[in-house]
């Protein structure tokens, strides 16, 4: 989505004052049904896993020869689209899934500590994580507004996090969403372009927020809440974020998208841990939590071409 495309526009309210202030976070979050922190996450750390991706990315030919690896300069006239079909992109995505890096940052001790305050208690990180990987000039491709419950299911208090790897600036785009849209309960969804290929129709008059992200600040918002990517319009750099998503600990129902295995169906668990230790605390660390898969939802989404697509840009 272009901003041009959206009339009242406000920036994000920042919420990093309220983690000392339990009661008025939660209060926060049931209000607007999004929270917005900076600097949550330490800049080093997203700045190695951006580096861990881009060295993938290089491997597989996606940056541009002679360029800083960790500024992501696409390759000239190259560009290629998230899918569970194409060889070329599920090579690149199952050496990804792999990284240890990548899994380790959703359960990086600061956001935990910002979750379990929303919760109220101990968070419960899904095993499902999710990696963006947006091109420039891809316009046409850029998420529709949709509420992420539809693919998620399990309890409806999942909450995303919306983590950007690196600096995002207005160029490079990034996530709206509209405030208090969490209680308009789940919207009619309908075939829409773009990835995903779900949508909903908003109200011409809804109010959304937005803003630029530094390495660090993090986005979370409830499972309900209406949201979209943003253009990435810049002439040449790659956008990388990532997804990842939470329920509190004591609520055991889960979807079974976030269980059953890694995003788009890349691999499997057993070989997204093969080379990991063999103790390591994150392998495997939800088979033992009595979690009850939500037997309502739909085994897939999508179409037969497409059958697992993305949920968010």
């Amino acid at each position: 989505m272009a901003m041009n495309d959206v009339q009242d526009v406000a920036p994000f309210k920042e919420s990093t004052n309220l983690l000392n202030d339990p009661q008025k976070l939660r209060a926060t979050a049931e209000q607007d049904g999004y929270l917005f922190f900076k600097a949550l996450l330490p800049a080093e750390s997203i700045a190695q896993l951006r580096k861990d991706v881009f060295e993938i990315c290089k491997k597989n030919g996606f940056l541009k020869d002679g360029t800083t690896l960790t500024d992501g300069i696409a390759a000239p006239g190259f560009m290629i689209l998230e899918s569970s079909v194409n060889p070329t992109y599920l090579n690149y995505y199952r050496e990804i899934q792999q990284l240890h890096s990548f899994h380790a940052l959703a359960h990086h001790p600061n956001l935990l500590k910002a979750l379990n305050v929303l919760f109220d208690g101990e968070a419960l990180v899904h095993p499902l994580k999710i990696l963006r990987t947006i091109f420039p000039q891809a316009q046409k491709h850029t998420t529709p507004p949709h509420q992420d419950y539809f693919h998620v299911r399990g309890t409806e208090n999942t909450w995303t996090s919306w983590i950007p790897l690196g600096d995002c600036d207005k160029e490079l785009g990034g996530l709206t969403l509209v405030p208090g849209s969490q209680n308009w309960g789940l919207l009619p969804e309908h075939p829409a372009e773009g990835a995903g290929l779900i949508g909903i129709n908003v109200p011409s008059d809804s109010k959304w927020v937005i803003g630029e992200f530094a390495a660090g600040d993090v986005l979370m918002f409830h499972s309900h809440t209406v949201h979209q990517g943003i253009d990435n319009n810049s002439v040449d750099r790659i956008r990388l974020s990532m997804d990842c998503r939470f329920q509190a600990l004591s609520e055991k129902k889960i979807g079974p998208v976030a269980v059953r295995s890694p995003h788009l169906h890349c691999i499997d668990w057993d070989g997204l841990y093969k080379k990991w230790p063999a103790n390591d605390p994150l392998k495997y660390y939800w088979k033992d939590l009595g979690l009850e898969i939500d037997q309502s939802a739909p085994a897939t989404i999508g179409t037969p071409e497409n059958p697992h697509p993305t949920t968010m840009g």
